[in-house]
């Protein structure tokens, strides 16, 4: 309800109190499962890691210079990864993770960056993938690659096709 906003409630006064309370918690449940994954991707960022991996019957783990790295914290369950997930999503993502068990979505956190999420079942249990994205693409200069990729960068017609396995730096 934004300020000033007129909205019409059918049910009694007592209803409409019962439902405003049960909202105020479910937002209060919503805001904390965000600070926690708000942390989470904090120590992906930190680390310098490509992603951060929510699998059921296992603990928080983030992808550093392609290794696997298991947070101190205890095994998730579906349902942990859930209510830690789809507070982050846009509602058209929320949606879409109810109705086909999988959503793509971006967030952007002021001072933090930007992540491209995708929360999916697997064996029948939540599961989430967190990318971290650069804010700015890296310049060349510092990439190491040899001379003749910055040609490509000058070439004014054609297709040019970067391959490479997932998390390689393409």
């Amino acid at each position: 309800e934004a300020a000033g906003e007129i909205v019409e409630y059918k049910g009694t006064y007592s209803q409409y109190l019962d439902q405003r309370e049960k909202d105020e918690i479910r937002l209060a449940k919503v805001a904390a499962a965000q600070a926690k994954e708000v942390d989470r991707l904090q120590t992906l960022v930190d680390r310098g890691g490509s992603d951060l991996l929510l699998v059921a019957g296992a603990p928080p783990a983030v992808r550093v210079n392609g290794e696997v790295v298991r947070l101190t914290l205890g095994p998730l369950d579906g349902t942990d990864i859930e209510e830690a997930v789809l507070p982050l999503l846009p509602p058209h993502a929320e949606r879409a993770y109810r109705d086909s068990g999988i959503a793509d979505a971006s967030l952007r956190l002021s001072g933090l960056g930007r992540f491209r999420i995708n929360l999916h079942r697997e064996r029948g249990r939540a599961a989430a993938n967190v990318r971290a994205l650069p804010i700015s693409p890296r310049p060349l200069s510092s990439l190491n690659m040899p001379p003749e990729v910055e040609a490509l960068t000058r070439l004014a017609h054609g297709l040019v096709l970067v391959a490479g396995p997932t998390g390689s730096g393409k």
